[in-house]
């Protein structure tokens, strides 16, 4: 019983560290995807803003990427001039940190607007040639000069929310132009993305695994010790008792305790035998060969009263019904 429950402790230790490892690497490469993921749509949508400058003509300076932003941007228009405050967070994810470019994008924007679809179709593309195959969508958010937000979305958008990873990136100069990226990623996907580090996981598991069954069933068999003297086999039962199956006797440190013939040859019969197991046909074979009158009962009385002799000298074993046709001797751990 020790034994078995070492084995279970052994398993489940190993089945623990496996999911701790293959957590870790899990969150790795989400956290890598998550990374490529947002890289890639910042490039995508930097990418399709500068084709439409190119097509639209907008001269582009190069040298500006250097200037400040501000934190507040005034804009004349026919209804007057007005103060738009720059929220913090928005600007630090705009996809330029020059105010000349953003300035540059609001135009853009304003005169050919982005499409969801189109972008969300490059993003895809260009996560595809990045081993990222997973599901996305665009969603793009507009705010006017009166506060007012207008949407597009992709035509898979429906598909895809709620999503598992969302990218936000902000373009314009008031940061009024607000482009959310939706990834979605299932989790064999996640696996796959590099799947090395959880083949050499589940590599390594199942050699422990055998390892720890391996040595599970050397120790089973090391527990049948036969030691040879002078001719004489000598079997080791339980802590401090041995079995003289010549003499027919219990041996007990010095102390000799003789016991029933039948019950030695029972005994023998059962030590002798794999993993100490005999089918009814092998017992009744090997105690009552010739006996007409055999019978499994006999056995089961038998070997009462072996058990019985022994347990009051303090070595405890039992027979036990395996199957439905066999009996195995159980020693003590």
């Amino acid at each position: 019983m020790k034994q078995r429950i070492r084995l279970l402790l052994l398993i489940a230790g190993i089945m623990f560290l496996f999911f701790i490892f293959g957590r870790h690497f899990y969150q790795k490469n989400l956290s890598d995807m998550r990374a490529v993921a947002d890289s890639c749509f910042v490039n995508v949508l930097t990418s399709e803003l500068d084709s439409k400058q190119k097509v639209m003509s907008i001269p582009y300076f190069a040298a500006c990427t250097s200037d400040s932003i501000p934190r507040e941007i005034k804009i004349t228009t026919a209804e007057g001039t007005k103060t738009f405050e720059i929220d913090p967070v928005k600007s630090r994810k705009n996809i330029s940190r020059s105010a000349m470019v953003q300035d540059l994008h609001s135009v853009i924007c304003e005169e050919s607007p982005l499409s969801p679809d189109t972008l969300s179709t490059l993003w895809r593309i260009t996560l595809g040639e990045n081993k990222i195959n997973a599901v996305t969508s665009v969603r793009i958010s507009v705010t006017d000069f009166h506060e007012r937000i207008s949407y597009l979305v992709s035509r898979d958008t429906v598909a895809v929310v709620p999503s598992s990873l969302v990218f936000t990136s902000y373009a314009g100069n008031r940061c009024e132009i607000e482009i959310c990226g939706f990834l979605q990623y299932s989790f064999w996907q996640v696996i796959w993305w590099h799947w090395m580090p959880f083949l050499t996981m589940l590599v390594t598991a199942m050699i422990l695994f055998s390892l720890s069954f391996y040595i599970y069933r050397l120790t089973r068999c090391a527990k049948k010790i036969e030691v040879m003297t002078e001719g004489v086999g000598i079997y080791r039962l339980c802590s401090g008792f041995q079995f003289d199956a010549k003499r027919q006797a219990l041996l007990k440190g010095d102390e000799v305790i003789n016991l029933a013939p039948q019950s030695c040859i029972i005994l023998k019969l059962f030590l002798d035998a794999a993993e100490y197991t005999l089918s009814d046909d092998g017992i009744l074979d090997g105690v009552w060969a010739k006996d007409k009158t055999r019978s499994i009962r006999r056995f089961s009385v038998a070997s009462s009263r072996l058990c019985n002799a022994l347990k009051e000298h303090g070595c405890l074993i039992e027979f036990k019904r395996v199957n439905t046709d066999q009996y195995r001797l159980i020693l003590p751990e």
